[in-house]
């Protein structure tokens, strides 16, 4: 059975790339350009690791990271981002993030994070699960 990875990334360009590299090593791969089409994914299909841009189209990787840790603390989650600043990493750290990448990044270092977070069994310490106030929940 392959591993399962939710892209959600609202820059083509970036999102297919990643994509075409993990397929080639052998993951099942889910494209999602925006925070509600994540979330949907994410309900259809629960996958093993989740990378989340921070800054989309209709929300932010935080919220998607808290959405998903209110509900699941196995999936791993990787907030990839432009904005390399400490507030951010740390935002992302509370609220349950496993890595932090930022862009530009090698498809490599990518693949051998996520090979390594899947072969993993930990949680980060200090995940903050309160509500937010998102909860778009997809029409089933």
């Amino acid at each position: 059975m392959n591993r399962s990875i939710l892209i959600v990334e609202d820059e083509p360009l970036l999102s297919r790339n990643v994509a075409r590299y993990l397929e080639r090593q052998h993951y099942a791969v889910m494209q999602a350009p925006t925070l509600v089409r994540g979330i949907a994914d994410y309900h259809e299909k629960p996958p093993d690791v989740v990378l989340v841009d921070h800054r989309l189209p209709d929300g932010t990787g935080i919220e998607l990271i808290r959405y998903i840790r209110q509900r699941d603390l196995d999936t791993r989650i990787v907030m990839i981002t432009a904005q390399g600043n400490a507030a951010l990493a740390i935002a992302a750290k509370k609220s349950g993030v496993d890595e932090y990448l930022t862009k530009p990044f090698s498809l490599e270092k990518l693949g051998v994070l996520v090979q390594r977070l899947l072969s993993q069994q930990y949680r980060p310490p200090d995940i903050d699960t309160r509500p937010t106030a998102l909860v778009c929940e997809p029409d089933r």
